[in-house]
């Protein structure tokens, strides 16, 4: 198996005995609203809702895997873009 140093170098290692069993959970949600303004312009306003987690200890049953990951924090984000398309040759004229 190959590793790459920080150096950038590669090193050879013929086993792997780091453990690497691990309960990796994530729900995501996003929510998009778009609106035409005007011919080629649009209003974008986008939700994002994030829930993870990655621990050593693993769960072995479905619900309460499930149950788990919606008991941990959330990370919500909101975003607001605005392209407007403005010709130059018409405002020139």
């Amino acid at each position: 198996m190959k590793w790459l140093n920080k150096d950038g170098s590669l090193s050879y290692q013929e086993s792997y005995e780091t453990d690497a069993d691990i309960n990796f959970n994530t729900f995501n949600i996003d929510m998009i609203f778009a609106w035409e303004l005007a011919l080629g312009s649009m209003l974008s306003v986008v939700w994002k809702n994030e829930i993870g987690s990655n621990k050593d200890e693993i769960s072995y049953f479905y619900k309460e895997n499930l149950l788990n990951t919606f008991k941990l924090d959330q990370t919500n984000s909101i975003s607001l873009k605005l392209l407007y398309y403005i010709d130059l040759n018409s405002t020139l004229n």
